[in-house]
């Protein structure tokens, strides 16, 4: 693949994956350099900081991703601080002409990722956000009323009376050069697995983090019990979930 002009950034937040990401497939569409940056904000207004179970899934997150990008000749940077001063010194070091990334819902996120964006465009970046993470964006499911739903049911319905959700996206066949000598941090160096004492034995033998973790864990679901699910969805005792929700957290697979 040409590489052309500025470099370009893809921010991962929530989507630490290669297939089904727009923010991704716009990087690797532009084909300048590109650097794929994952930042650890526990620091930022309303950011919310993460408990040990999610920083022990986090780092096999990670940890999945980054070997998944090196595979397409690619890398992932890490960085830490609070998300506004990391982008906007990383798009000042490489003079970045474009920056992606899939949008995030909460309010603290939101409002950190809109003052990146006017701090971006101020310095005549070119910066875009997508839907990635959600079938249907909160603004687009309202009540007769303009009132958010309240109830699951008729919030169900109108879903289903919206238009079909996009398709998804393939993983790109290929990415653009990364940019040479671009620092990161190592990701042992954010101690996000628990060691005084290493409580997480149960969670590596039950849960594989990562985006082919995410993929082999829906096939079972679809092949051992999706069939019964309907039937039995309000026994907690059966076994018939997905367990998909902390894949979908972290966006290693999308809905």
């Amino acid at each position: 693949m040409a590489s052309l002009g500025k470099p370009t950034i893809v921010w991962l937040r929530d989507d630490l994956r290669l297939a089904d990401n727009p923010a991704l497939t716009a990087g690797a569409r532009i084909g300048a350099p590109l650097v794929v940056v994952y930042v650890l904000d526990e620091m930022s207004e309303g950011i919310r900081r993460l408990g040990g179970a999610s920083k022990w899934w986090l780092h096999g997150s990670l940890d999945a991703s980054g070997k998944a990008l090196a595979k397409h000749g690619q890398r992932l940077v890490l960085r830490h601080g609070p998300a506004q001063d990391v982008l906007l010194k990383l798009a000042g070091e490489l003079g970045a002409g474009h920056v992606f990334w899939n949008r995030r819902y909460g309010g603290g996120e939101r409002a950190v990722d809109a003052a990146i964006k006017a701090g971006l465009k101020d310095r005549g970046i070119a910066v875009e956000s997508f839907q990635a993470n959600l079938l249907c964006e909160p603004w687009t499911i309202r009540t007769k009323a303009d009132q958010p739903f309240r109830v699951f049911t008729p919030f169900w319905n109108a879903c289903r009376a919206q238009m079909p959700p996009r398709e998804p996206l393939p993983a790109p066949d290929e990415l653009p050069s990364p940019v040479d000598g671009v620092a990161s941090d190592s990701l042992a160096d954010w101690k996000l697995l628990p060691t005084r004492p290493d409580w997480a034995g149960g969670l590596r033998d039950s849960w594989t983090p990562g985006e082919d973790g995410a993929q082999a864990r829906f096939q079972a679901f679809r092949a051992e019990k999706l069939k019964d699910y309907a039937a039995h969805r309000d026994e907690p005792a059966a076994d018939v979930s997905s367990r998909l929700s902390p894949h979908l957290r972290f966006g290693e697979i999308s809905p």
